[in-house]
């Protein structure tokens, strides 16, 4: 995680001198990794750091409230800017950024097939925002200069873009983190490669190459790795999920391992704090530089980063080529290790491709990048920038500083794209492109009279596959008796741009349909999305369940949601206030009959002027008086009911009743009541919430009231749960269009091209229609919904 260059430097000079920062490894931890190189190194890093203790993928959320958070107690985001607060923005569902946050396998789980421990290994799944981890999907990590950037919404701003790789021998769609992460997840592949070197070769992925990276994805991360170093919050990650797994990221701990394996350390062994060996970490042997393209006789300049370690020389500069040079001959060996820049031009004048060497060297070390320019004898276009699906800015350096150029935009083959050519003034050097087709390849040349620029190739954007689950509002929790299926609830496939069959998987005891009659742990969707069942089974034992509903094609990996169940006889909440201290008016929280209670201005009486059942209830003394339960009752529930009353003579009062879900973050309001009735009288309410509730009552005016016999029922649903309340549901079965009406309505069927194919009155109870296999839009009333006959 960068932090500004100080830190880096800080951070080589600490290693120079065998410091680790921040670092708390066991001592002896690495000790049988100590004087081994390369391939053995990265061996006996195996055998420390594999057989973990394997954590739950439903531990993660507790996991990371001590590994993913932020000094202000905030959920710590790699993929956007939202603060998410621990307790609350779980998904679910999600359409922008910032609508909740799920665990992102870095290392995508479809590369391993998602096989255990893999699948929640905390040291690759990190909390993420939704949306955005939806974009990554399971694409590979690399850079793309003209990636795509999802949009921002009121909540915060997306980090990250997906688009084609542009970093050297990388080919297919990426996903780029920002710099501020790119070292935090190269030290995560880092690990995964080295915990799982015995099962990596049987992996799939654009970044693998039987049991290690890809040469390409090793420069990549080895680039990450240098130029963002470990930060405080990755070492305080590594020492939290320690003491979950009981294991730990060596690249963290220290990062230099990661020369001794791939980098240029490879052959030397490693020694903890050994004698500092004269190296240029950037920039690194044989690579290259494209400078770009000019006009003749118009300078180029670019600036190369110098940083080395343990140099005593100053470095000479040497620069083969023509048209190139540097601004000095030499770099003084303490400004390089401190870090520094080298300023490189190039001008000719004459058109020309050219090429030259740069060599930095000493008698310690060298360094050789490959430079490139072009020289134009007209008009240099640059680059496309701002490349989306449907556009991109054209570019070109101003060479006659007036007048106008003609802008020619050209299919494939060659062909000017409707209304081109255009004219564009000269000075402007940029010209939006727009209305073009996505994932296609264009041109664009400028002239001017005799003058003509080189040509510049752009492929816009492709687009970007969304597979989401929508689930009902409340989530996926289910309750049941032993024996008996849960209710059932809806949930949808939402797709943009999947060109593959879906499919869709469940942890047991959880099952799923696409009618209503065949169940099971696995389905396959149509690539459209459709519409489909959950419930827990009546097999299920007694007890909490907890699940994941999960969504991939052979390629994506989608979106996924918990799924939490609850199988038992049904328990009675009652509360009586027998129990708990009496006789006097408390602020603290008191054990009573059924749970605990936080009393403010409140205490438990039983005098002759109180109004109780059987010997006690509760005393409000005035208008800041209120009980709050202090525990969640688990099992949720559909009903609330108590007994009020006023206190001997005294005048009205109004109470107000909330309850909540989120362990008394939020409240919801149920209502107030005035209270006028001198003896006691049942107050009921409608819950109906299947997740862990807890009440409050609260005294908003008058003077002294009693509260008694508090009652709250399970939650305990019946029939289907949808996220829209309907009376109605329609489905495919057997090859044929379902429609289960739970009252007489007009139904209308309407094919894929909005052609009516049915309407009718469907008589309350199950409808069969009869249509050809296809896509149809359903609709009731003012509510519709996709239907696949398959």
């Amino acid at each position: 995680m960068k932090k500004g260059f100080t830190n880096y430097w800080l951070l080589i000079l600490f290693l120079s001198v065998g410091m680790q920062l921040w670092a708390q490894a066991p001592d002896g931890y690495y000790s049988r990794a100590e004087k081994k190189s390369s391939a053995a190194l990265k061996s006996e890093l195996f055998n420390i750091i594999s057989n973990h203790k394997v954590v739950s993928y439903d531990g993660l959320w507790t996991v990371y409230r001590t590994s993913d958070i932020r000094p202000d107690g905030t959920v710590w985001d790699m993929y956007s800017t939202v603060t998410f607060r621990f307790g609350s923005g779980q998904c679910g569902g999600y359409k922008l950024v910032g609508d909740c946050y799920n665990r992102e396998h870095s290392f995508p789980k479809s590369w391993f097939s998602e096989a255990s421990p893999m699948v929640s290994d905390a040291f690759h799944i990190y909390p993420t925002d939704g949306k955005v981890n939806g974009q990554r999907s399971s694409f590979a990590y690399g850079e793309t200069a003209n990636g795509t950037q999802l949009a921002a919404s009121s909540k915060g701003k997306p980090l990250g873009k997906l688009g084609p790789c542009s970093f050297p021998d990388c080919s297919g769609t990426v996903f780029e983190p920002v710099d501020e992460y790119k070292g935090d997840f190269a030290r995560t592949y880092f690990y995964m490669a080295t915990r799982y070197q015995d099962r990596i070769k049987g992996w799939k992925s654009p970044m693998l190459g039987g049991d290690d990276y890809k040469p390409w994805a090793i420069n990549l991360l080895l680039k990450w790795h240098r130029q963002d170093p470990i930060s405080k919050k990755e070492t305080d990650r590594n020492n939290a999920v320690y003491e979950f797994q009981h294991n730990r990221n060596p690249f963290i701990d220290y990062p230099e391992l990661v020369e001794y394996i791939w980098g240029n350390k490879k052959g030397q062994n490693w020694i903890p704090g050994g004698e500092t060996t004269p190296m240029l970490i950037v920039p690194v042997n044989n690579t290259s530089i494209d400078m770009g393209v000019t006009a003749v006789n118009k300078q180029l300049t670019t600036q190369v980063q110098v940083k080395g370690q343990g140099l005593t020389e100053n470095l000479i500069v040497n620069v083969n080529g023509i048209g190139f040079s540097t601004n000095v001959q030499t770099l003084n060996f303490e400004e390089v290790n401190r870090g520094t820049t080298l300023s490189v031009s190039f001008s000719l004048a004459n058109a020309v491709n050219a090429e030259a060497s740069l060599t930095l060297s000493n008698g310690q070390v060298s360094s050789t990048i490959q430079l490139t320019a072009q020289t134009i004898d007209g008009i240099p276009a640059l680059p496309a920038e701002n490349v989306s699906l449907t556009s991109f800015t054209a570019c070109w350096m101003d060479v006659d500083k007036s007048g106008n150029y003609m802008l020619n935009v050209m299919n494939a083959d060659g062909s000017s794209l409707v209304g081109y050519p255009v004219q564009v003034a000269t000075t402007a050097q940029k010209h939006e492109v727009s209305g073009l087709q996505s994932n296609t390849t264009y041109q664009y040349q400028l002239s001017k009279g005799n003058k003509t620029s080189n040509k510049i190739t752009v492929t816009t954007a492709a687009p970007i596959p969304v597979l989401e689950l929508i689930s009902p509002a409340g989530g996926l929790i289910f309750g049941t008796k032993p024996g008996e299926a849960s209710e059932i609830k809806e949930v949808e496939a939402y797709t943009e741009n999947i060109t593959e069959d879906i499919k869709a998987t469940i942890s047991a005891p959880f099952e799923i349909s696409l009618n209503k009659e065949d169940w099971a742990r696995e389905l396959m969707l149509d690539r459209k999305g459709e519409s489909f069942y959950v419930r827990i089974s009546a097999t299920a034992s007694a007890g909490t369940h907890t699940g994941t509903l999960s969504l991939s094609t052979a390629t994506i990996d989608g979106d996924e949601v918990d799924v939490t169940g609850t199988v038992a006889l049904p328990r009675v909440f009652f509360e009586t206030f027998e129990a708990g201290e009496i006789g006097g008016y408390y602020n603290k929280s008191m054990a009573c009959t059924a749970t605990t209670w936080k009393m403010n201005n409140v205490g438990i009486w039983g005098d002759t002027s109180d109004r109780h059942n059987e010997t006690r209830a509760v005393r409000f003394k005035k208008s800041t008086s209120s009980i709050t339960m202090d525990k969640d009752k688990i099992e949720g529930t559909s009903s609330l009911s108590f007994y009020a009353a006023l206190f001997g003579g005294d005048s009205d009062a109004t109470i107000e009743v909330s309850y909540s879900i989120n362990q008394g973050t939020n409240w919801v309001v149920l209502g107030t009541n005035n209270i006028t009735n001198t003896t006691l009288q049942q107050i009921n309410y409608n819950i109906n919430v299947p997740q862990p509730v807890r009440i409050k009552i609260e005294q908003k005016s008058g003077k002294r009231i009693n509260i008694d016999d508090i009652a709250m029922s399970d939650y305990h649903a019946t029939g289907i749960a949808t996220t829209e309340v309907s009376t109605w549901d329609a489905y495919s079965r057997q090859g044929k269009l379902v429609l289960e009406m739970s009252e007489a309505e007009l139904v209308k069927v309407y094919s894929a091209n909005a052609v009516e194919m049915y309407q009718q009155k469907v008589p309350q109870g199950i409808a069969e229609v009869s249509l050809p296999k296809g896509m149809y839009i359903v609709v009731c009333g003012e509510q519709s919904k996709k239907v696949i006959i398959k």
